[in-house]
Order: C-alpha cells, then structure tokens, then sequence
C-alpha cells in the first residue's frame, strides 16, 4: 500500500485549512466535502420557489391563446364563417400571447 494510495483520514467539522498537520489530499478532501455541502443547501433553497402572481396570470393567458387557436381552426372548418372570424380569433390569441410574454418577462425581474 503506497501513501497516494491511503484514503484520507475522518475529518473533524472544525478543521481548518492551515493546519500544518494536514495533508494536501485531507485539503482537497475537506475543500469537496465544502463544496458538498454548499450546492446542496443551494439546490434545497432554489427548490421551494415562491409563489408568483405574474406567473400564474400569464399561464392562464396561455390557456386563453390555446382556446382562441381552437376557435380559430372551428371557425375556418364551419362553412357558414368567413374568414374574418378566423382572422379576429388569430388576432386575439396574438395579442394574448404577447401579453403572457410580458407577464413572464415581468415576473423575472425583481
């Protein structure tokens, strides 16, 4: 067993860096269990996002544009309507998803 080949030892929580005591692979060990530690409590913290006002209007528009582009196709099957009605379906569902973007691009910004 050669000594590049020796796990490091247990470290202690109060260890600190400039211990003359420790090994460069204990430094590089205790550096990765920091850094262990640190994303994991940033991945719990971005995990629960609050709640957002801006987000939830602007999927509900999106469930509006979804509709008017439903509309928008049953109107250009029915024989009996023009091709206005198609139009002012599209152009609502246009002017909705616009909306939802800004809604979107509002809710990033704080």
């Amino acid at each position: 067993t050669s000594a590049a080949k020796k796990m490091p030892t247990k470290l202690q929580p109060n260890q600190k860096m400039d211990d003359p005591k420790m090994t460069h692979n204990d430094k590089t060990h205790l550096l990765l269990e920091e850094t262990i530690r640190h994303l994991k409590a940033k991945n719990r913290t971005d995990m629960f996002e609050d709640f957002q006002v801006m987000k939830f209007i602007a999927g509900v528009i999106q469930i509006g544009v979804l509709f008017c582009l439903v509309l928008s196709i049953c109107f250009l099957m029915d024989q009996t309507r023009t091709a206005d009605s198609v139009h002012t379906a599209i152009g609502y569902a246009i002017v909705l998803q616009l909306m939802a973007i800004a809604f979107y691009i509002m809710r990033d910004q704080k």
